[in-house]
């Protein structure tokens, strides 16, 4: 009988261990399901640090293509599609000829994304060689750090000038906000790729500059200029530098 009772306490303990050790796993599936809801939320937060996927479409696809669509089949996509904040932001669409337009779409500026990086990384290397002292990021993994927009920074944004062969001919940061003497203002940054003295793409990257420029002043309802902390970038980009009056380029 005593052996009986021995053998029921140890069954308890026994009974009493398997349960810790099952509550202890469950605690622990838990707790890895919660490290994988995590870690896929990292994932899509830095994969989406460009695009906010909570904002209507309308605000995303280049309004030239709606705009141009309406032309065609005589509708006004402008007026009568776009709520009024908008239609304020695009009204530049209108502005544009038919050259203008074809001259977009064969050689476009866009938003500068991620898989941009290995071709603006050759860009920055061809200005490394034609500028010596150039301190310039010279990998993907850098100028990414350094120019794509950021979650935990401050607002910034890129865009690229590509060429018929879609390489990258030139690239623009705007951002981030700083101050000088009490006033705030945006940072400039740009790059051409060397010998490109193309005085139409330099035109096409000031109204590109300027129309963001436009969209941050409407969106943080911020009267903002544009003030190039460094402005050892003039020497790469000259005929950018001369179309938006910034300074006298270096020649």
């Amino acid at each position: 009988q005593k052996c009986e009772k021995i053998a029921a306490r140890y069954r308890k303990r026994l009974e009493a261990a398997e349960n810790r050790l099952r509550l202890a796993r469950e605690r622990a599936a838990r707790a890895q399901a919660a490290l994988g809801k995590i870690e896929a939320q990292h994932t899509i937060a830095r994969h989406k640090r460009t695009w906010n996927l909570g904002t209507s479409l309308k605000s995303y696809i280049d309004p030239r293509v709606y705009h141009r669509w309406g032309e065609r089949v005589a509708y006004d996509a402008l007026e009568r599609y776009y709520p009024t904040a908008l239609r304020r932001k695009f009204a530049w669409v209108k502005t544009l000829s038919l050259a203008e337009a074809l001259s977009d779409v064969e050689r476009p500026i866009r938003t500068c994304m991620s898989s941009d990086l290995v071709a603006v990384a050759d860009l920055f290397q061809a200005v490394g060689r034609a500028f010596p002292g150039a301190a310039l990021p010279m990998t993907p993994e850098e100028i990414g750090e350094r120019f794509l927009p950021d979650l935990h920074k401050s607002w910034r944004e890129a865009f690229v000038a590509l060429g018929e062969e879609h390489e990258v001919r030139a690239m623009v940061a705007l951002g981030p906000v700083w101050e000088a003497e009490g006033q705030a203002y945006l940072d400039l940054f740009a790059v051409m790729r060397p010998g490109e003295a193309d005085e139409e793409l330099a035109e096409r990257l000031a109204f590109e500059i300027e129309r963001r420029l436009q969209a941050y002043r409407l969106h943080n309802g911020q009267d903002i200029d544009l003030r190039p902390q460094d402005t050892s970038w003039f020497a790469y980009a000259p005929a950018l530098v001369e179309a938006l009056e910034l300074a006298e380029p270096t020649r």
